[in-house]
């Protein structure tokens, strides 16, 4: 059994990769870290004893929020949109002021940004940590990922949206470089792949994980 531990990105929650999940079938198992932003949904995840192969998928902030002890034990990465740090204080500062005014009309249109060039579907949840969102916003102002935490010899896959509006492609390139692989773009893709092509996305972790055995 493939095992992958899934980390979304910040304003998300672990229905990131349902879509996925259901289109790699039974033989990959995926375990959907959930920071708990909405709904009261904190889950954290660990790899099983007795899974064959163990992966690491992050989307976007994701990847600064995995364990680090985690990374010795992964036979794979997957990274999704990522970056080493974020560098776009203005846009934090201003979504930061607007989550206290209008949380619903600010969320809504952070998720148009990241299903861009395509439509968001998304909806306000009733249930909502404003305080956690929060403080992500400033963790994201200050949160610097260490390359050096993922193993060389580690297979990896780096996968993002050439039409990305939310981090910037020489963000992306940058922690690419720093892990020695080359970033495979989407076309006509944004910044949040995992909702918008989980047919790619899945057909992309499925030539992985061959490529693994």
């Amino acid at each position: 059994m493939v095992e992958i531990l899934a980390y979304h990105g910040w304003g998300h929650d672990s229905g990131t990769w349902s879509k996925i999940e259901t289109l790699l079938g039974s033989r990959v198992s995926i375990k959907a870290w959930d920071r708990g932003y909405f709904y009261n949904n904190k889950v954290e995840v660990a790899f099983s004893a007795e899974s064959d192969k163990k992966i690491i998928m992050t989307h976007s902030f994701g990847l600064h929020q995995v364990p680090k002890h985690l990374f010795k034990l992964a036979d794979g990465i997957i990274i999704i949109s990522g970056f080493i740090n974020f560098r776009k204080d203005k846009m934090l500062e201003r979504m930061y002021d607007s989550l206290g005014a209008n949380t619903a009309l600010m969320l809504g249109q952070y998720h148009a940004n990241i299903s861009y060039p395509s439509q968001s579907k998304w909806s306000m949840p009733r249930i909502f940590s404003i305080d956690l969102l929060k403080t992500d916003l400033e963790r994201l102002k200050s949160s610097k990922f260490n390359p050096s935490l993922i193993s060389a010899s580690v297979p990896k896959m780096f996968l993002a949206g050439e039409s990305d509006k939310i981090v910037d492609i020489k963000t992306m390139e940058e922690l690419a470089t720093s892990l020695g692989i080359q970033i495979e773009w989407l076309k006509k893709s944004g910044h949040g792949i995992p909702y918008t092509k989980p047919e790619i996305i899945a057909q992309k972790i499925i030539l992985f994980l061959n490529k693994l055995k």
